[in-house]
């Protein structure tokens, strides 16, 4: 039998779930995305809600264009837009909630009526690492040619970027762009055969506002790890 305490921290986990939707979609406010980036940095469960969340969204975006059913729609309008006199955290939860059913239509709907699986495609992930907090989660599919690195914990100071890199064996390291505000880096390597990329090293650097100048890492080494078949 549960007690008022199991409650309550169940209450307080699925807030925490709708929060890291939230981050995960770039709707936080700065001040509250970095106390989550804290909270995150000190709980694994939170980064594991990120990683689902953004898992789920990233499989999304990487299907087609589809318009979510208009009662999803509607009911997201309603929810986000109302003007009610509901709690915080309620419109949270209700916010989280909605978003994961809209998800789940959503994947139900692409997968039912377009997807056709990849079954011979390359799928690379990456797992980096740092001495300063700095922890990235990286999946590279080449159906796409797109990868996407997600921030797990960490934030640039103030003044400061991360910037991501991509080192094949014997090469310099190549930019694949900077962090968003959402604490993704999205880069398309469509261009790079699939085989070149496994084994192939990514990593992040500090570096000042609007990234390195010289085409090189200028700042330390924050984060690394190789790129792996999955």
């Amino acid at each position: 039998m549960s007690d008022g305490t199991d409650q309550t921290q169940g209450g307080e986990r699925d807030d925490d779930r709708a929060l890291a939707a939230e981050y995960a979609l770039g709707l936080l406010e700065a001040e509250e995305a970095r106390v989550f980036e804290e909270r995150m940095a000190r709980d694994p469960a939170l980064r594991a809600f990120y990683a689902d969340w953004c898992e789920q969204f990233v499989g999304l975006a990487e299907g087609e264009d589809v318009p979510p059913p208009a009662n999803v729609k509607a009911a997201l309008d309603a929810e986000l837009f109302a003007q009610s006199s509901t709690t915080t955290s309620l419109i949270r939860w209700g916010f989280g909630a909605l978003v994961g059913a809209a998800a789940a239509a959503a994947v139900a709907f692409v997968s039912l009526n377009y997807v056709i699986p990849a079954l011979d495609q390359t799928v690379l992930e990456a797992s980096l690492e740092g001495e300063v907090g700095v922890s990235v989660s990286a999946r590279y599919e080449s159906a796409s040619g797109e990868l996407v690195a997600a921030r797990l914990s960490g934030s640039p100071g103030a003044g400061r970027d991360h910037e991501l890199w991509l080192i094949l064996p014997d090469q310099a390291p190549v930019s694949l762009g900077l962090f968003g505000a959402d604490g993704r880096a999205i880069a398309d390597l469509s261009g790079a055969s699939p085989d070149v990329l496994v084994g192939a090293v990514l990593a992040v650097s500090d570096e000042p506002t609007g990234g390195s100048t010289t085409g090189a890492p200028t700042g330390d080494v924050l984060a690394i790890g190789p790129l792996t078949l999955l």
